[in-house]
């Protein structure tokens, strides 16, 4: 009788214990952490750099031709990522060149590559030149492990808490902490898809850095396409010397007017003496 009574007893406690608000909650949490699975795979990423040479008067044509079909081929899969253009016609004395940043699928590098040489009109075919072109691989192996790990694991919470939050011997405060711990997985979880999304994207296309400049030129066509320029700078300084000089005019003839009269006055001293 007496054991009867002891494992009763136990029992009781045990259920108070079970239905004390947020007394087996945070236990609760712990235990589904703890079962989240953990899988990932090793990925890589690439990097490509391109370097083009033309005439400075094509810079500008090429680039928004190389934009534009970035932007409107649907079989090309490209996505623009930065652009950015410096052009000033012929004038030497400003640079010409253009960038642009994008990412395309594998099997496009080749032929993109390609379109961009193509010639613009009135340009020959084989004018414009590769100056440079690298590629770099970069192991995003434990990001994309990572971000993997994360997503399941977070999947696997909330569907824990949801199912949880479900039972029907809840109270209030057990609920609302449920609620509030959904809400809060949920978030991390936006989070963590949106970085899955993003490293997935650097792994099934490559990122290529596109840099378009004019051919550099020689030293004397140098001079002569700033001959302009420099007339008109001279110019400008004689004139500034001149602009600047007005005010003393009155002051340096007052001055020669002096130094004359005190010569004659010494040279006819002279005289009489």
């Amino acid at each position: 009788m007496r054991y009867k009574v002891l494992v009763v007893g136990l029992c009781a406690l045990t259920l108070v214990g079970c239905n004390r608000p947020g007394g087996n909650m945070v236990s609760r949490f712990a235990e589904l952490r703890a079962d989240m699975p953990r899988e990932g795979s090793p990925q890589f990423s690439f990097v490509n750099f391109w370097s083009f040479e033309m005439r400075r008067d094509v810079v500008a044509s090429r680039f928004e031709r190389t934009r534009t079909a970035c932007l409107s081929l649907k079989p090309l899969h490209c996505k623009l990522l930065n652009s950015s253009i410096n052009t000033a016609g012929t004038e030497a004395r400003y640079p010409s060149e253009a960038s642009l940043e994008v990412l395309l699928p594998h099997n496009q590098i080749d032929g993109f590559k390609k379109s961009i040489l193509a010639p613009i009109a009135n340009e020959a075919a084989g004018e414009a030149a590769i100056r440079s072109s690298s590629t770099r691989a970069q192991s995003v192996e434990d990001e994309s492990a990572n971000a993997d790990r994360k997503v399941l694991r977070l999947t696997a919470y909330r569907d824990r808490l949801t199912a949880l939050s479900k039972r029907p011997n809840l109270n209030i405060e057990e609920t609302i902490r449920l609620e509030a711990e959904i809400s809060r997985v949920q978030g991390e979880l936006d989070d963590a898809v949106k970085s899955k999304s993003e490293t997935d994207g650097r792994i099934a296309r490559e990122t290529v850095n596109i840099s378009f400049s004019a051919f550099p030129e020689g030293a004397i066509a140098a001079v002569f396409n700033r001959a302009a320029d420099t007339f008109i700078q001279s110019v400008a300084s004689a004139l500034e010397f001149l602009i600047g000089a007005i005010p003393w005019l009155p002051i340096a003839a007052a001055a020669i007017a002096l130094i004359t009269w005190l010569v004659r006055f010494l040279l006819r001293r002279k005289r009489q003496n």
